[in-house]
Formats: structure tokens, sequence, C-alpha cells
């Protein structure tokens, strides 16, 4: 077994240890507001058949930004430029509610500024926005885990990497500064240490047509 080979071996184990199941109540209950009305949903994970299937009952819409795996250098402006070019999507129908896991985590405070003015041109008055911070533990993995919503409305969460950085453990002030259109609705601390998370759009002004 070369070396690649055995690095990958390990990363494997790791991922299979990593791996839970986590009770989101905020985010159930968001996704149950959805099925009350026709929505729009910005998620920053991959395409999931729940999802499609909490929006079916009033023909919402779902859109998908897939950020993958990077954990290299420079990823955070590769994101928010993905992010960026889904603007013209939201046109017709502004975004009611955007689910970022736990990317806030990986963005420095100039980056949720700049994502603050991108979902600005793009938010429905009271936009919610649901994130995880990891907020206990001093460390996380270098690269987003990935999350799957089960058709029970948990969510199994999944580490892709073996290898940590520093967390920056953002507080509720801390988001609100940085992303300041933004309101701290409700949080929630989970058993694993992370924060759940709904953050309210409430901008000073009115949103800015795209």
């Amino acid at each position: 077994m070369n070396r690649s080979t055995a690095r990958a071996a390990a990363n494997t184990a790791v991922v299979d240890l990593q791996s839970e199941r986590l009770e989101l109540p905020l985010l159930r209950e968001a996704l149950g507001q959805l099925e009350q009305r026709r929505s729009h949903l910005l998620d920053f994970g991959a395409l999931q058949q729940p999802l499609i299937d909490a929006l079916r009952p009033q023909q919402g819409r779902l859109q998908v930004v897939n950020l993958g795996t990077d954990g290299g250098e420079q990823k955070q402006q590769r994101w928010l430029t993905t992010i960026e070019q889904v603007i013209p999507s939201f046109q017709h129908q502004r975004c009611d509610c955007v689910l970022t896991w736990d990317t806030l985590n990986y963005l420095t405070a100039e980056n949720l500024n700049q994502l603050n003015s991108i979902l600005g041109q793009i938010a429905a008055p009271a936009m919610r926005l649901h994130a995880l911070i990891r907020y206990s533990k001093p460390e996380m993995p270098i690269a987003p885990d990935q999350y799957l919503l089960t058709e029970e409305r948990t969510v199994e969460r999944r580490a892709r990497t073996a290898e940590s950085m520093q967390a920056p453990r953002y507080s509720p002030k801390a988001l609100e500064k940085h992303m300041p259109a933004f309101r701290v609705d409700r949080t929630r601390l989970l058993g694993n240490g992370m924060q759940e998370f709904i953050l309210r759009f409430e901008p000073e002004t009115e949103p800015i047509n795209p």
C-alpha cells in the first residue's frame, strides 16, 4: 500500500467514526414553513430528494449551489463566485430560505460581508438563513462536512477529512456584525457542540434588484 492509499484509507476510517445523526429542530421548523406556501429555497449542498419533496406541495423551487469538498487555498472566493452566479435565477421569485449547513465557519469576516451583499440582492422580505456554527470546540475539519437530509427530517452528518484547522467560533453578535442585513432570530446548542442558527433578513433599506 503506497502513502496515498494509506492516507485515503485513514481518512475513510475517520469519516465512518465521525458520521452521526442530528436532530435539527430549527431546520425542521423552517422546512415546515416552506410547505405552507410557494417558496424559493437556496441550498449550499447537494441535490436531495427530501428537499424537493418539501417544496412540491406548493410548487416551490429549489436552487442548489454545490460547493463541493474544496478545502484548498482561495476556496472562499471561489465559493462566493459560485453563489453569485445564481443571482439571475431569483429575478422573478426572490429567495425565502437559505440552507448554508456549516459553510459560514469557513468564511472570513470579509467573506461574510460579501455573502451578506450577495444574498441581499436575492432576498425576499424576512428571508431566513439556516446555519450550523462550530462553537464549543477550538478546531474543525479543514473542509465542510456533508449533510444528508432523511425522510424523517433528521440529518446525517458525514465528515470528509481527518485534517483540522482553527475554528472561528462565530458568536451571534459576530454574525450580526459581519452580516449586517441579518438578525439572529433563534439559536439552539446541539449535543455535538455545534450551534444551530436561524438568521432573518432585516435590512435597513429595501433589497437591491439584481
